[in-house]
């Protein structure tokens, strides 16, 4: 199993369990991108569990709100192709 799996596996555990706190992506890919990283964090939306993520630009944020599922898809991309780092924030430890 790739690191990358084992972190996703990580996540999709903690959030099965209600053990996550957040996710943090940073150390963007790319110089010449505006976004600077992204928070992500478990949220209940009409008694639905989805992950609200904060996209942080120099001038403004951005939030958008997502699935689990979908969510799990979206980091797994946006460490292949826009960040190098992710900190995963679990009860009782991180990861």
């Amino acid at each position: 199993m790739s690191k990358l799996s084992a972190f996703l596996k990580n996540i999709s555990d903690a959030a099965g369990d209600g053990s996550l706190i957040k996710i943090t992506l940073g150390n963007k890919r790319s110089a010449s991108s505006e976004l600077k990283n992204i928070y992500i964090k478990p949220v209940m939306i009409k008694e639905q569990l989805q992950c609200s993520f904060v996209y942080r630009y120099p001038t403004k944020d951005i939030t958008k709100n997502f699935p689990v599922k979908e969510a799990l898809q979206m980091t797994e991309q946006l460490l292949k192709d826009d960040f190098f780092n992710a900190d995963l924030y679990i009860s009782g430890a991180t990861v």
